[in-house]
């Protein structure tokens, strides 16, 4: 099955899509993305590709959320429906995977990031808030 993301690149590292889920809760869709990246991928390369993503291919989607892992083998949903909060104990091997979550809002524009320098279940995030093109880093 072709998607967008299978030629997509991080700098000159391969992003590897993996697989998404979708989700109703209160009226609202949620679309899930799972990605597979390089371990040492910076943070910038991953904001530049979150930035690029065009919600327009995203129909009646009201949020999204990219998910990086950098080993596929440990990729999954978190197990909390309409979610993209991961639980350490319910998704304990998940989240020392994780990389990076990106949120996007499709109906406001406001947009977050979050980089995990070692791992979501071993370091605090790195934050970064999006809307209408303006970043503002919070530490």
């Amino acid at each position: 099955m072709e998607t967008p993301f299978q030629t997509a690149k991080l700098g000159n590292r391969p992003i590897i899509f993996l697989k998404k889920r979708i989700e109703t809760f209160d009226f609202k869709v949620y679309t899930l993305f799972l990605f597979k990246i390089d371990p040492i991928v910076a943070k910038e390369e991953i904001i530049q590709y979150c930035r690029s993503y065009n919600a327009d291919k995203l129909s009646n989607t009201t949020l999204y959320a990219f998910i990086f892992f950098d080993n596929e083998k440990y990729a999954d949903f978190p197990k909390r429906a309409a979610t993209y909060i991961y639980n350490t104990l319910e998704d304990s091997l998940a989240v020392q995977h994780i990389k990076a979550v990106y949120i996007s809002n499709v109906i406001n524009g406001f947009s977050k990031l979050f980089y995990y320098p070692t791992s979501y279940f071993f370091g605090h995030a790195e934050e970064h808030y999006y809307l209408d093109g303006l970043t503002k880093n919070i530490k």
